[in-house]
């Protein structure tokens, strides 16, 4: 393990390394002990909620001396937590796996030996400004504690599921067969499938790939794919590896909170001191939001299209433009919405980036063709954007007061209203979603003459804003795509000075985060459409508005 400072850190740093070691020690374990479990042929044979508790009780044994003593560069400290981990490892193994131990204990190994580093590199990385609070904040310190281990122990039961579909009481909505069926990356696995069989339509939903190359998606349900071409080339990547989609879905999870923990830190090194301390206040609070959750459990790409173009931009700022452009056109040909940063940049005038980005977007259309041929682009221009224009592919927009209701999208409007007795429908949908991307565009447009340079945490909001405000476009915009304004709404709590303030920033992101099961039509629409008015009027703001006075020149 590697040597750092003797010195000793603060108590508020080694709590906070603490739970951000053992908040991603379970999803580490859920990854692990589902390759080697398929490997060695031992799946099913050990209870998953036994599995990822022992990975995160070696993880707390690992962290625990640490967080105890604070000095992590004694002589023979990190030889001696090496050697307990070991010895922990072992008897951990032996207890929970019998005579399967050797299986079982090696990931046990890795996890514990990996949550020791993992402490040593988070606790040198946290900022000072944190030492201290406990006596300044006590009361708020102590509702941080009990919100940071609700964190964990909601990391725990979302690395169970993930490890094992059939542990329905450890879905996010147990009981709620939609939640705990449905999965969007069903959908890439498929699509990467029949595109690979080389047939002819990647969006037809009935065409199925020889049983050689298809994927068994049970027991979820399979999704419709409806991504661009280029987006097939991620999950035919992972297909090269295996067609076990429990060992797919597990990868899946982790590269995603992967993604999400590595973008988070480097653009928390970015911002300045106020808002990286915001970025680490409110962690838990975004972790456990329903967006996120949501979206981690049904394996929608959303996060990593949000997470990618936003370190996109961080590079593009650090002048990186290939680096940049390449991450920014994967996430445009993605999810489309990041798209609106590319018109940012070329608003902005900021040619090289946009040049970079174009080009590498070019470079990943034509990728598509070795790989699959041309019939994926002729089924995208040919049967699939005309169904998305008629509507034909979106029928299951009006179908029910659910999907109606937790459509945040501008498409889907008229389809509220006329729960509500109004004679609209689709006609006026499809007119709606027009007039929204003439408004988009000139939002982004006066969003880049208006953004400035110097302040990071403006220019940050403003990327998310715009993001979300694309993802708004989509005819179905359900709530993961609400993750971008739950980052803005992280950023914006440091500007809160009143109680009021405060007490209004709360109901906001509890509107926003708490499920509302609601059967009545009334309600269900006035409380969607209240939401809606928050969330585009919120967004186009923070879009437009100029860079607060109160922090000038972060750059430094």
């Amino acid at each position: 393990m590697t040597q750092v400072a003797e010195s000793p850190y603060s108590f508020e740093r080694r709590c906070l390394a603490a739970i951000a070691v053992l908040g991603l020690a379970p999803v580490v374990m859920c990854v692990l002990w589902v390759v080697v479990a398929r490997v060695v042929g031992v799946q099913g044979e050990l209870s998953a909620p036994t599995i990822i508790l022992s990975g995160t009780l070696l993880s707390l044994c690992a962290v625990l001396p640490g967080a105890i003593v604070g000095r992590l560069g004694k002589p023979g400290y990190q030889l001696t937590l090496a050697i307990a981990v070991f010895g922990a490892a072992l008897v951990a193994a032996l207890a929970v796996a019998g005579r399967q131990w050797w299986c079982l204990f090696p990931v046990l190994l890795i996890v514990g030996l990996g949550s020791g580093w993992g402490f040593s590199r988070v606790i040198a990385w946290l900022p000072v400004s944190f030492d201290g609070r406990v006596r300044r904040h006590p009361v708020l310190t102590g509702l941080w504690l009990l919100t940071a281990l609700l964190a964990v122990v909601q990391s725990n039961r979302m690395s169970v599921f993930m490890t094992d579909s059939s542990e329905l009481g450890y879905s996010l909505m147990p009981g709620l067969e939609f939640v705990e069926r449905h999965s969007c990356f069903t959908s890439y696995v498929h699509g990467a499938s029949v595109a690979q069989a080389g047939l002819e339509n990647v969006y037809d939903y009935d065409a199925a790939p020889p049983p050689a190359m298809a994927v068994d998606v049970s027991p979820f349900h399979r999704d419709r794919y409806n991504y661009p071409p280029p987006f097939l080339l991620l999950p035919r990547l992972l297909l090269t590896v295996t067609h076990d989609f429990a060992v797919l879905r597990a990868v899946w999870y982790a590269l995603t909170v992967l993604i999400m923990v590595a973008v988070w830190a480097i653009a928390m090194g970015w911002l300045d001191d106020r808002h990286r301390r915001q970025m680490v206040k409110l962690l838990p609070l975004f972790w456990i939001s329903m967006p996120i959750q949501f979206t981690l459990q049904i394996g929608n790409f959303h996060i990593g299209a949000v997470f990618l173009a936003i370190v996109a931009m961080i590079a593009i700022e650090h002048r990186r433009f290939a680096s940049g452009g390449s991450l920014l056109a994967f996430a445009t040909l993605s999810k489309f919405s990041p798209g609106m940063l590319v018109l940012l940049l070329l608003v902005q005038r900021n040619l090289r980036a946009a040049a970079w980005t174009i080009g590498f977007g070019i470079v990943l259309c034509l990728a598509v063709v070795p790989v699959f041929g041309v019939a994926p682009w002729e089924a995208f221009f040919g049967y699939h954007l005309p169904r998305i224009q008629s509507g034909e592919a979106l029928s299951f927009l009006d179908r029910s007061l659910g999907e109606i209701a937790n459509n945040f999208s501008a498409f889907g409007i008229p389809f509220k209203f006329q729960q509500l007795g109004f004679d609209v429908g689709w006609d006026e949908a499809r007119t709606f979603g027009n007039v929204y991307s003439v408004f988009l565009i000139i939002v982004a447009i006066a969003a880049g003459l208006r953004l400035g340079r110097g302040n990071r945490g403006h220019a940050l909001c403003v990327w998310l804003a715009l993001l979300t405000l694309g993802a708004l476009r989509s005819p179905f915009a359900p709530p993961h795509v609400l993750v971008g304004w739950m980052w803005v709404l992280v950023l914006l709590s440091g500007d809160l000075r009143s109680k009021w303030q405060v007490a209004g920033f709360a109901a906001l992101w509890l509107l926003f985060t708490v499920y509302f099961p609601m059967e009545s039509v009334v309600p269900a629409i006035l409380l969607s459409l209240f939401r809606q008015t928050l969330l585009f009027g919120g967004l186009t703001w923070l879009a437009l508005r100029r860079a607060p006075s109160h922090s000038v020149a972060e750059a430094h």
